[in-house]
């Protein structure tokens, strides 16, 4: 099911006694985006990654510990408690002892606070808790469900991210608790507004990397495929902002391809020029033991500013992005297979019109189902 706002306008205005909040372990400035449109949570986290700091509403987003969210948890005077997704492993124990604390708060106060997560995981669910690959699928999974069920009978709401994440809960959780999840949730696509940045004109053959420059987010491939995209295309360039592991292997890359370029350390304003300005956005992430690419940040971001996207089935969102004509490729796909999608991106692209995305993110309107305040349609 996908939903939409219909009246995106909507907006919480604040009610006698209603008090939404989120805890979230790490906080990004496209996560604060992404909540744009949707309802004013306050919203505390535990760490900063790529924050920038200048897009922190103080009286919205505040940094605490985790001891000190706990007593808030206990204290504070809340309608909508928004908590990490049951399959963030590291942080479910945490996680279930505060849903757990709110539930027992109720036994102390009247307002009973509906408790509600925004759940992207999609990894393989038997991989989750590492138990050991000899151990029947089933047997683990049923480890995974034992470690998940005290948090998912707590849960009030549970909005999925992408349609590959509720496939991944519903599909993967025994016990029942499948059925109990799918009576409770309801899966957003992850696309955000087509951006209102400053327009900037297209370079027909700029191709924008985003994100860490490592192996899981296939930019090995990246540089492996790109000698055969400029025998085929001289004229392509290749930006690449971001750092990360692989940096050597770049900064070899670069003295042999004066194509490619490094943007390193922008900021949003620059990287939403970089996106303006590019006609493919490349991410080509593969599946490393626990992990998986869930959505991918830059590809939402890509949508919105009209690239091409070219990525690979690991994306919680492959399947819609095949439908709407974006370039998807097995993982494991020969290195030509890449070659052709970019080089194909590049002559003939095809974006996502941004008349067709919607007025408010996606995860908006999912943090507007969760917190109660708007009946979306089916």
């Amino acid at each position: 099911m996908r939903q939409h706002v219909t009246d995106p306008s909507r907006r919480e205005t604040g009610h006698e006694g209603h008090r939404s909040i989120r805890f979230m372990p790490s906080m990004r400035s496209a996560y604060i985006e992404r909540f744009e449109g949707g309802p004013d949570y306050t919203t505390y986290y535990a760490n900063e990654e790529y924050l920038d700091p200048s897009l922190v509403n103080p009286t919205l987003y505040r940094r605490t510990s985790r001891k000190a969210f706990l007593r808030t948890i206990w204290r504070g005077d809340y309608d909508v408690l928004a908590l990490p997704e049951p399959w963030w492993i590291v942080e479910t124990p945490y996680t279930t002892l505060l849903a757990a604390t709110a539930r027992v708060r109720t036994l102390f106060r009247r307002r009973r606070p509906a408790i509600v997560t925004y759940a992207i995981d999609n990894a393989v669910p038997e991989v989750l808790l590492g138990l050991p690959g000899w151990m029947p699928v089933w047997l683990r999974r049923l480890g995974l469900s034992i470690f998940s069920l005290p948090y998912v009978l707590l849960l009030d709401r549970m909005a999925f991210g992408t349609e590959g994440a509720e496939k991944n809960y519903l599909g993967g959780l025994m016990l029942g608790l499948g059925r109990n999840l799918g009576k409770k949730s309801r899966t957003f696509l992850p696309l955000s507004p087509a951006c209102d940045c400053p327009n900037v004109e297209k370079d027909p053959n700029a191709v924008l990397f985003l994100g860490l420059l490592e192996v899981r987010k296939g930019f090995d491939t990246l540089l492996k495929a790109w000698p055969g995209v400029l025998e085929r295309l001289p004229s392509a360039r290749l930006i690449v902002c971001g750092t990360g592991p692989l940096q050597a292997d770049l900064d070899a890359a670069m003295s042999a391809m004066p194509s490619i370029e490094q943007v390193a350390g922008a900021s949003r304003p620059r990287i939403h020029e970089l996106l303006r300005e590019s006609t493919v956005l490349v991410s080509f992430p593969r599946t490393l033991w626990r992990w998986r690419e869930q959505i991918g940040l830059s590809l939402p971001e890509g949508i919105s500013h009209g690239c091409h996207i070219v990525t690979t089935r690991q994306t919680g969102i492959a399947d819609w992005l095949e439908e709407v004509g974006q370039s998807v490729i097995e993982p494991d796909a020969p290195i030509e297979a890449f070659i052709d999608a970019i080089v194909s991106a590049i002559e003939q692209p095809h974006p996502v019109p941004l008349a067709d995305l919607p007025e408010v993110s996606g995860r908006a309107s999912a943090e507007w189902w969760m917190a109660g305040k708007v009946d979306t349609n089916v």
